[in-house]
């Protein structure tokens, strides 16, 4: 039986599709288990299945009004190519999993070496950005997870 390259160009786009879709369900199961571990307040490691972002320890910090977060960091060399993509990549991987919050340009300082995101989630509030760091000669990809306080 010949299988016709037209119908490999139907079929291809479904076998991919299936495993990108496997591979966000998977992030966003990380990302969840990242929200719950927020709450309690001790650094964990967190892994994103990328070759430019690799594994890194997300330290915890209160918030006001008592919330509870978790902050992972990824540094690359000052505005790079590379801290760009990965920006792109967790840009990619969050909007899969939460629901976009509007964002208010007027309160940001810096815009040309600041660029938040955020989403929300049934946990809480989740936030990617790329920050330039000129003292440092580093640019940073930020994720933070924030999860609302419960006494």
């Amino acid at each position: 039986m010949k299988i016709r390259f037209a119908h490999l160009i139907l079929i291809i786009p479904l076998v991919l599709g299936s495993h990108l879709s496997a591979q966000t369900e998977a992030f966003c199961d990380r990302l969840e288990n990242l929200m719950v571990q927020a709450g309690d307040g001790v650094t964990t490691s967190f892994h994103l299945s990328s070759r430019a972002l690799a594994q890194v320890d997300c330290a915890p910090s209160r918030g006001l009004g008592g919330t509870v977060a978790l902050h992972c960091a990824w540094p690359f060399e000052y505005r790079s190519m590379q801290a760009l993509d990965a920006f792109d990549y967790l840009l990619g991987q969050v909007a899969a999993c939460a629901n976009p919050i509007a964002a208010d340009p007027s309160s940001v300082s810096h815009p040309d070496s600041y660029d938040l995101r955020q989403f929300s989630s049934g946990m809480g509030v989740i936030s990617v950005s790329l920050k330039d760091k000129g003292a440092l000669n580093q640019t940073y990809v930020f994720l933070r997870v924030e999860r609302a306080f419960t006494p």
